[in-house]
């Protein structure tokens, strides 16, 4: 799939409802966003629905950023 990072961006910020700009390719999900574990699969479910996409559990953790999704998304 050709994702944007601005089209994923976009949906991150839609998601979970946060002002445009605020989410980079370099947001970090845990540490700038604030997402727990339990919020960041909440938040890879929802992508994979939107995107048809899968994300395998165990790489879910070591989703960090913003940019390492579009890289999965983009496989």
């Amino acid at each position: 799939m050709n994702l944007s990072y601005h089209q994923l961006t976009q949906t991150i910020s839609r998601l979970l409802k946060l002002q445009p700009g605020m989410v980079t390719t370099d947001t970090h999900l845990k540490d700038e966003l604030g997402l727990t574990d339990w919020e960041l699969t909440l938040l890879i479910n929802q992508l994979e629905r939107k995107f048809r996409v899968e994300f395998p559990e165990q790489e879910v953790q070591q989703l960090q950023t913003v940019e390492a999704l579009v890289s999965r998304i983009s496989l």
